[in-house]
């Protein structure tokens, strides 16, 4: 089969779990022999894999808001003449919109009998939302119960199924020499968007080198962000907070360095509020480091109960306490280890594309 996701945004390394979803949901296709194309605004990038298809009618700065996609959407002429274009030419079998707006999922259903899905990561404007499910498609998925619950609360559910992010590797044994030497030395890392629910401020402002590890805190700033200006003013921010109080701020990751960074860890801490799945958190756990974090959106249902806050602790503070708790005791440690890698195991590419084709077929 050919599957053709379409999402604006789509870049490799972009730091945002729906790109890295999709990047995932495009390698396990590729294990099991579909093939796969991203549709994507442009500009081109160099790195750019051959899957990537730039539209020539949508072009967005980096990084653009809700509102600029808007205004370029508006201005785009005869991108819904591109977009069926591209999809006559590879032939796609499957349509997939991969969110209601940066998507494109408001735009209409493809001519002619093709399947169609409707990915909701997050239910974000409710009135796109309504526009691109009023397109009938054949299948819409969500990411998590905690989303599946939220929209049942509000949107009549009848062709909904419950699609999981994957992981872009396929989970490794963890050594328990290797986490021994973690729970014992290692620093204390976290990977974070430059969004304002992600927590990178609070964390750094809280940390404190009582907990006895050092910080170190990857941030990131993704294509998409909530005001003009906000993720510089963010990291900058950040980078003050973190020279006054000893933490280490990082620059962005590449995808194929998030595994290692996460494994090179005593603990991954999810200072987040606002989780849909919880990816980095997933991330994490399958190379076998403990995660400490909110019990916030799908969190409850992927970390183990032993790292988990609950979602109403005002105060975060209380995420470097559950680390230094965690790191004063060998035999839980290593047990959560365990527990972690065992449930990522069942979110490997391969996995989560079987999931995939079982909802469409």
């Amino acid at each position: 089969m050919r599957f053709g996701f379409i999402l604006a945004s789509f870049a490799l390394d972009e730091p945002a779990g729906i790109e890295r979803s999709v990047g995932a949901l495009v390698r396990g296709l590729g294990q099991l022999g579909h093939e796969c194309f991203v549709v994507a605004a442009s500009p081109a990038r160099v790195s750019d894999p051959s899957y990537i298809v730039r539209l020539q009618s949508l072009s967005l700065p980096r990084p653009a808001t809700d509102q600029v996609l808007l205004r370029a959407i508006e201005d785009a002429s005869g991108l819904d003449d591109e977009l069926e274009d591209i999809r006559n030419r590879l032939d796609f079998d499957v349509v997939c919109w991969c969110d209601a707006l940066w998507g494109l999922g408001f735009r209409g259903r493809p001519r002619g009998s093709r399947c169609t899905v409707l990915m909701i990561h997050v239910l974000g404007d409710l009135g796109r939302l309504q526009v691109a499910l009023d397109q009938g498609p054949d299948l819409v998925t969500v990411p998590s119960r905690f989303v599946l619950d939220q929209a049942s609360a509000l949107l009549p559910l009848p062709n909904w199924g419950l699609l999981p992010n994957g992981l872009l590797d396929e989970p490794h044994a963890v050594l328990r020499e290797h986490r021994l030497r973690c729970f014992r030395s290692a620093p204390i890392r976290a990977l974070c968007r430059l969004g304002p629910e992600k927590g990178a401020l609070a964390a750094i402002e809280t940390y404190s080198p009582r907990v006895g590890r050092d910080f170190e805190i990857a941030l990131a700033s993704a294509g998409f962000e909530w005001a003009p200006g906000s993720q510089h003013e963010l990291q900058r921010e950040c980078e003050l907070a973190a020279g006054r109080l000893g933490a280490k701020v990082l620059p962005a990751l590449q995808w194929s360095d998030v595994l290692p960074f996460l494994a090179g860890a005593s603990i991954a801490l999810v200072p987040s509020r606002a989780e849909t799945f919880g990816l980095v958190a997933l991330e994490a756990m399958s190379v076998g480091t403990p995660v400490v974090a909110f019990g916030v959106g799908n969190l409850p249902d992927l970390v183990p109960v032993v790292g988990l806050l609950s979602a109403s602790e005002p105060d975060p503070s209380a995420l470097w306490e559950r680390c230094r708790l965690l790191l004063s005791d060998e035999a839980t440690y290593l047990d959560v280890s365990r527990q972690s890698a065992r449930v990522a195991r069942s979110f490997s590419p391969g996995r989560v594309a079987k999931t995939f084709l079982n909802l469409i077929t």
